[in-house]
Parts: structure tokens; C-alpha cells; sequence
């Protein structure tokens, strides 16, 4: 068993005392260390751990090289405490930015839509009412629109 093999299951066990569960990490750098085992590598160098982050089998715009970075950080800050020689990727190396969906901006007739099947679906005035109010206060609000709006 190699000596970074062994590390690892060290620092997985410290970590797991400590309260952690880290099954994802644990796959993670079991197949980091098993790379790095198979290259010959003694010790954690940049390359090796951007060779492993940035494999061009991930997708880079998944966060799965994120996560591979920060698994790879904590265990090589512990490493480096053993092996002066461990180099730690620096945090942000990799980002990821989840996308966000577009959001959908409802026409001034499909807002009078909504507003009339709302007044529509109940048969006290007042709530008809009620809910029409509501519905056109949220769409000319400037955080549920992204911006103000005449509507009805």
C-alpha cells in the first residue's frame, strides 16, 4: 500500500471523527489517490491535482471539477502537514456558477388574464376583489417583475 494511500485513509478517518461523513470525497480521492499512484508520484504537485480537477472528461461547466477541488484542497492541507513538499491548490481555482433560468415576464394581456379567471373563480366580490389586487400588485412590484409596470 502506498504511502498516500495510507494518508488518506488517516485523514478520512480524522475527518469522520470529527463528524463528517464525506462519502462523496472519499470516492473522489480514492480516485485521485489510485491517479496519482498509477503516475508513480510520491507527493501532491499543482499539476497533478489540475490534471485531476481539469479532466476533460468532465464537463467544466458542471460544478463536478468544484467539487473535485475542494475535496482535493482539504486533503492536501492535511497532507501538507505530513509532507512539506504537498503544493495546495488555491481556493477558487475553479468556480462554478450554477445558471439561472430565465425567468418568464408575463404580457400585460396575460397578466388581465390571470386577473379576470381569479375574480372569476370566486363568487364573493369581496375576494374577487381581493385577489385581483394581489395579483396586480405582484406583477408591478419591481423585485417579482424586474422592473415597475402598468398593468390592467
Amino acid at each position: 500500500m502506498s504511502a498516500l494511500k495510507v494518508a488518506l485513509g488517516d485523514y478520512l478517518c480524522l475527518r469522520r471523527a470529527l463528524g463528517h461523513k464525506l462519502e462523496e470525497h472519499e470516492r473522489q480521492l480514492t480516485r485521485f489517490v489510485a491517479r496519482l499512484d498509477d503516475a508513480g508520484a510520491t507527493f501532491v504537485a499543482m499539476a497533478d491535482t489540475l490534471a485531476f480537477v481539469l479532466d476533460p472528461d468532465l464537463d467544466p461547466a458542471s460544478s463536478t471539477p468544484a467539487k473535485h477541488l475542494m475535496a482535493v484542497r482539504g486533503f492536501t492541507r492535511y497532507l501538507s502537514a505530513i509532507d512539506p513538499r504537498t503544493e495546495i491548490p488555491p481556493a477558487g481555482l475553479v468556480s462554478h456558477r450554477p445558471s439561472r433560468r430565465a425567468p418568464y415576464l408575463f404580457s400585460d394581456e396575460d397578466v388581465a388574464a390571470v386577473v379576470r379567471a381569479a375574480q372569476a373563480s370566486t363568487p364573493f366580490e369581496f375576494r374577487a376583489q381581493t385577489l385581483a389586487a394581489l395579483i396586480v400588485l405582484l406583477t408591478v412590484t419591481e423585485v417579482f417583475s424586474g422592473g415597475p409596470r402598468s398593468v390592467v
